[in-house]
């Protein structure tokens, strides 16, 4: 604990004096891991240190359809391709049909088996809207939605297209609207489940901000990390509030998968969409000095490969938790956690929900 705290606390001094671009992007990214509290403790320890892969046996997810959001990279990639190994039906949504298409290539190289991909822009509500009229044919039900996609720490505010920040836009409003869309075909199945991959970073805010931001129309004065946590820990009150409605047949569960390495940080580089700029992660790496780099790379055994990080999601969509763990409603990596203690606020849960529903125009009607 020491030596993470000691590693944090260099490299901000090591470019607090800096005025240089890289020095910003290096402040950007530690300081928020800091912020979110995230950086000062490994996440699933024992699990790091065994190297276990969670993957549901062969065939056990036959017959099931999974829908996945942002499925073309990082955990939502190696949950698609997990699942997929395991007999269910996969279908990979990602922001253009371009990336959408490099989902189903890369799942289908990986596991031979047959996937659908369709476009889903969780910044545009009429691409939410629309998705359940352009999904193939063959999908006449969904068992499990895995609310994978979002953004994180974007340094300014950016809007979505329907003028909602971008961080709450994408992660909670898009996927509170998705689940309003899908809800006729999550009904058909025996047993729907709805998994919110969500964060620890939920707990940088507390009550007082989640009513605030409530009161404002989730228009809070903006913070880069501020409007992170805050849409974290919508994503659990969203569960909460879907627990109390849903019917005996359906389920819905969040869970921290760990500090990851997967673009989701992809902001963090020079303030842009570094993914969309064309800038690499290795390349953003070299702008660094050599201090940075030398500090950077002790953070960096703290960090999870994404085949660990995927391991939570993975067997919440695959229902492995009902036997040994049943009822979440949050998990941390492969074992109940806890959440924000605001997220158990019932009125909290339900102002959310009314204001969700007023700001997108779509009813989830349970």
């Amino acid at each position: 604990m020491m030596r993470q705290r000691l590693l944090v606390a260099l490299l901000l001094r090591a470019c607090s004096s800096m005025r240089t671009p890289q020095a910003a992007v290096t402040r950007r990214s530690i300081g928020g891991l800091a912020a979110a509290g995230v950086a000062l403790r490994p996440s699933l320890p024992a699990l790091a240190k065994t190297d276990e892969v969670f993957a549901p046996a062969p065939g056990s997810l036959a017959g099931r359809t999974v829908l996945i959001t942002g499925a073309n990279s990082g955990l939502g990639l190696e949950s698609a391709a997990r699942l997929a190994a395991a007999g269910a039906d996969v279908v990979a949504t990602a922001r253009t049909d371009a990336k959408a298409q490099q989902a189903v290539n890369e799942i289908e190289k990986r596991t031979g088996r047959k996937v659908s991909g369709v476009a889903l822009d969780l910044a545009d509500l009429k691409s939410v809207k629309s998705l359940p009229s352009r999904l193939p044919k063959s999908v006449s039900k969904i068992d499990v939605l895995m609310e994978n996609a979002g953004v994180m720490a974007i340094p300014e505010r950016l809007a979505t297209k329907d003028g909602f920040e971008r961080q709450i836009g994408v992660n909670h409003l898009g996927h509170y609207a998705l689940v309003a869309s899908l809800l006729p075909l999550l009904e058909k199945s025996s047993a729907f489940r709805i998994v919110a991959v969500s964060s620890d970073a939920n707990k940088i805010v507390d009550g007082k901000a989640i009513a605030q931001a409530l009161d404002a129309n989730l228009e809070p004065p903006y913070g880069a990390w501020t409007n992170y946590g805050l849409s974290k820990v919508f994503n659990v009150l969203f569960v909460e509030e879907l627990r109390r409605r849903l019917p005996s047949k359906g389920t819905a569960v969040a869970v921290h998968p760990g500090v990851v390495q997967t673009d989701l940080s992809r902001y963090l580089v020079q303030g842009v969409d570094a993914a969309e700029a064309g800038v690499s992660q290795t390349e953003a790496f070299e702008t660094m000095s050599p201090l940075q780099k030398k500090l950077m790379e002790g953070m960096a055994k703290f960090i999870l490969p994404v085949s660990l990080g995927a391991n939570g999601q993975v067997r919440l969509a695959a229902e492995a938790d009902l036997a040994a763990d049943p009822g979440g409603p949050y998990f941390d990596g492969l074992k109940r956690g806890n959440p924000n203690k605001a997220a158990g606020d019932a009125a909290l849960a339900r102002r959310l929900w009314d204001v969700s529903e007023r700001l997108t125009g779509a009813t989830i009607n349970l």
